[in-house]
């Protein structure tokens, strides 16, 4: 059966060719942009060290292989990716989480000097942050940090300083007309807090209560709610035990392709939010 084109007078016929396959056409150029280091970011990943930017960002590009993967070490350079985003292809930038050069760099660039900021995705982990050095590891055990309850109280508190100063960025960002114009709460690491899934919404979502919906409800009333869109979802892209202190708690997923429901809902909430809803 013919396409429609094919009834065309070719010179009408070749913009629409144009227009059918510039979604390809831009999925392979973003990934040139990637690839010679250059292109403005669209989406910025934020968050602490150790609360899974890299992991997430990663699963969302569909680069990993379960019988390859390997927890990463820390980030210490920006890791761009181009990802495809409902139907556009999108350049990422994760920002170390780490207090180093690069990581101030990245963030300037992306709020300060990118004119096609479009989106933010700030990793949380509802306290259950990875701490990979076993000198911090035992300096924090020393000083009274000695159970998982214990040390998510400390990297809860963390988290927020974090999330104040990625608010303040959005904030300057959008008052210079820069974007960006929707940001994702990712609560990652799900799989370890299944049972109180309502209990961690509660503390993330603008809807609920304690001092990190009071940061998110501070910079939405800056910004404004028409301005910049906001998304909570929780993710678990690669479900692993947390261990602190001797103390070790497993994930509880309800059924083996839990993780992938999760990483569904998220890359389609962020399809939604891209496109305006």
């Amino acid at each position: 059966m013919a396409d429609w084109t094919d009834f065309l007078p070719t010179a009408v016929r070749a913009p629409i060719t144009i227009y059918q396959n510039k979604k390809i056409i831009n999925k392979w150029w973003k990934k040139l942009l990637v690839f010679i280091g250059t292109g403005d970011t669209n989406v910025v990943v934020t968050g602490g060290a150790g609360a899974g930017k890299t992991v997430l960002t990663t699963c969302h590009h569909g680069e990993v292989k379960d019988q390859e993967w390997e927890e990463p070490n820390a980030s210490t350079m920006v890791e761009k990716k181009a990802i495809t985003v409902g139907e556009w292809t999108k350049v990422f930038s994760v920002v170390p989480g780490q207090d180093i050069h690069a990581r101030e760099i990245a963030l300037n660039e992306a709020f300060h000097k990118h004119s096609n900021l479009e989106g933010v995705v700030h990793v949380v982990d509802y306290g259950y942050t990875t701490i990979r050095s076993s000198v911090a590891e035992q300096k924090l055990v020393e000083s009274g940090v000695d159970s998982i309850q214990a040390v998510r109280d400390y990297n809860l508190q963390k988290e927020l300083e974090e999330f104040r100063r990625v608010c303040d960025l959005i904030a300057n960002a959008c008052a210079n007309g820069r974007g960006p114009k929707w940001i994702i709460i990712a609560v990652n690491k799900a799989d370890l807090f299944l049972s109180d899934l309502a209990k961690a919404k509660g503390y993330y979502h603008p809807d609920g209560s304690g001092p990190f919906v009071e940061t998110l409800n501070r910079l939405m009333a800056r910004v404004g709610s028409n301005h910049l869109r906001c998304r909570v979802v929780p993710v678990c892209p690669k479900p692993r035990p947390y261990e602190w202190a001797g103390q070790k708690q497993t994930p509880s997923l309800e059924t083996f392709d839990e993780p992938a429901k999760f990483m569904k809902n998220f890359a389609l909430i962020m399809a939604e939010v891209s496109n305006g809803q």
